[in-house]
């Protein structure tokens, strides 16, 4: 048994994020509003969003954590926990260093974290895990592997987590291959992330890719 697929979804153009909404007909949608720069989302994207609330994760990654959001970041704090309030997503990504802000909103949480220079230490990573668990409903940590010791490290968490309250993986090429096992029944993380396009991320797999290695597996 695998877990299922968030397929990224950059929210550019109005108009064409909706038609990429558009194909994701069962898979969870991570909306990538740091991708719309400093405005706040149209009634039109809104309400798009309120149709997919129960399988949408809300991001808006600032660009000290790898995105795009450049504007302030008590206006990015609050867009989320405005919209977040408003929809209702399955999930709102908030990263590690802001994860307090929110200890208050009523939404679920998944609470990241992204190295994208290296993979620290298993001691470093598992005391980061710790830290991250207790404020929210999902931890996410993500790091660049640059040889198969970085990979074993990081999934080497997954023994330490609750089944289903961890994505952990590495990025990049060397990385790969973490994204496929995070899903398997071994490691138990409930999504992994692909993209409709070009790669988000590092080692990000297409989601088409990613569907066929999961279908194999299941079959196996």
């Amino acid at each position: 048994m695998v877990g299922s697929i968030a397929v990224v979804v950059p929210l550019k153009n109005e108009l064409q994020f909706a038609r990429d909404v558009a194909r994701v007909k069962r898979e969870i949608v991570e909306v990538r509003a740091d991708f719309a720069g400093r405005r706040e989302l149209s009634e039109q994207t809104t309400k798009l969003l309120s149709k997919i609330a129960h399988r949408s994760i809300l991001t808006i990654r600032p660009q000290w954590e790898g995105g795009n959001f450049r504007g302030d970041e008590n206006l990015r704090v609050g867009m989320l926990k405005s919209i977040g309030e408003e929809i209702e997503p399955r999930f709102v990504d908030v990263e590690h260093k802001v994860a307090h802000k929110f200890k208050e909103s009523s939404f679920r949480k998944i609470v990241s974290w992204h190295d994208f220079n290296s993979t620290p230490p298993f001691e470093e990573l598992l005391k980061k895990y710790k830290e991250m668990e207790k404020l929210g409903d999902i931890v996410k940590i993500a790091t660049t592997a640059k040889n198969a010791i970085d990979i074993v490290n990081v999934m080497k968490l997954y023994s330490r987590a609750e089944k289903g309250r961890l994505i952990a993986f590495a990025m990049g090429e060397i990385g790969k291959i973490s994204r496929v096992l995070s899903v398997t029944d071994i490691y138990g993380a409930p999504f992994a992330y692909s993209s409709l396009g070009a790669p988000v991320a590092p080692g990000q797999y297409g989601r088409a890719e990613l569907q066929k290695i999961l279908e194999k597996l299941s079959r196996d």
